[in-house]
C-alpha cells in the first residue's frame, strides 16, 4: 500500500509502487518542456522526480505561475490539514532553481496560489509567498529565510491550514533538517479580515520544481508527500503493482 487518505481528502504518497500517480496526481507543465518520472519503484528508496530544463524559458512560481507542478485535488476543502514533503538528493545549487510545496486556490481560475520552497539565490533560502492571477497582479512575499549554513539533504517542508470559516483561515509554514523538529517560518491569515483583501479556497495541493533566468537544468527529487494525519508506514515498503502513467492536463 503506497497511498493513504487524510484530512481534506488529501492522499499521502511515498511514490514507492506504481499506480499512485494515475488518478490521484496530475502534472501541470506551462512551458511544455518539463519531465515527470517515478524512480526506484520496487526498492526501498523511491522518488517522484520533476526535471525543468535549461531552455531560456522561465519555470518559476511567480506571475504567471510557470513552475512545473504535480498536484492532487483537495476534495473536502472545509477542514484543517497539514502536508509535509521530504526532498533529498538534489538540492538547488544554481540561481533560482527551486523545489517545494504548492497550494492552488479556486479563485482567479486557479491562478491564485501559495508556495513554500527551498530555492537558491546565491545561497540557500526557504521562501513563503502568495501569487495572484487573473484580475489581480503581483506577488506577495510572506517570508524569506536565509539557511546558507544549515541546508542539507534530506530536507523537509510543511504547510498547515487551520480552517476557520473558509475565508479567514490561518496558515503556517515550516522547515526541518531531520523530519522530527520543525521550525516555523511564517504564520498568516487569509481573507479580507487579514488586510490582504483576497479569499483563498484550497483546490489543489502538491509539489513543484522550477528555475528562471536560464539556469542549469534542475531535477527535484521528492521522497514522499504526506497529509500528516495519514502517514504511510513503513515508508518506501517494497512491492506493489507496476508503474502507470502520470496524467497531463
Amino acid at each position: 500500500m503506497t497511498t493513504s487518505i487524510g484530512a481534506g481528502g488529501i492522499y499521502s504518497d511515498d511514490f514507492q509502487s506504481g499506480g499512485s500517480l494515475d488518478g490521484i496526481w496530475a502534472e501541470t507543465d506551462p512551458q511544455g518542456d518539463c519531465t515527470v518520472a517515478l524512480t526506484g519503484q520496487g526498492t526501498g528508496n523511491a522518488f517522484l522526480e520533476i526535471t525543468v530544463p535549461q531552455s531560456g524559458l522561465n519555470h518559476d512560481a511567480y506571475i504567471p505561475n510557470n513552475a512545473c507542478r504535480v498536484l492532487q485535488p483537495v476534495t473536502s476543502p472545509n477542514v484543517s490539514f497539514s502536508c509535509t514533503v521530504k526532498m533529498e538528493g538534489a538540492k538547488p545549487s544554481a540561481s533560482y532553481q527551486s523545489r517545494g510545496l504548492m497550494v492552488v486556490a479556486t479563485e482567479d481560475s486557479g491562478h491564485r496560489y501559495y508556495r513554500l520552497d527551498n530555492y537558491y539565490g546565491g545561497s540557500d533560502y526557504v521562501y513563503t509567498g502568495l501569487g495572484f492571477g487573473v484580475g489581480v497582479t503581483g506577488f506577495q512575499q510572506k517570508a524569506n529565510v536565509n539557511l546558507t549554513t544549515t541546508v542539507t539533504d534530506p530536507f523537509w517542508l510543511r504547510i498547515t491550514r487551520t480552517y476557520v470559516d473558509g475565508v479567514n483561515d490561518n496558515w503556517e509554514t515550516f522547515y526541518s533538517l531531520d523530519g522530527s523538529a520543525y521550525t516555523s517560518i511564517v504564520t498568516w491569515e487569509s481573507g479580507p479580515d487579514s488586510g490582504d483583501e483576497y479569499t483563498f479556497t484550497p483546490a489543489y495541493i502538491g509539489v513543484f520544481a522550477g528555475n528562471s533566468n536560464n539556469p542549469a537544468q534542475y531535477t527535484a527529487k521528492f521522497d514522499y508527500f504526506f497529509e500528516d494525519s495519514a502517514p504511510i508506514s513503513p515508508e518506501d515498503g517494497v512491492g506493489g503493482p507496476a508503474p502507470r502513467r502520470v496524467m497531463v492536463r
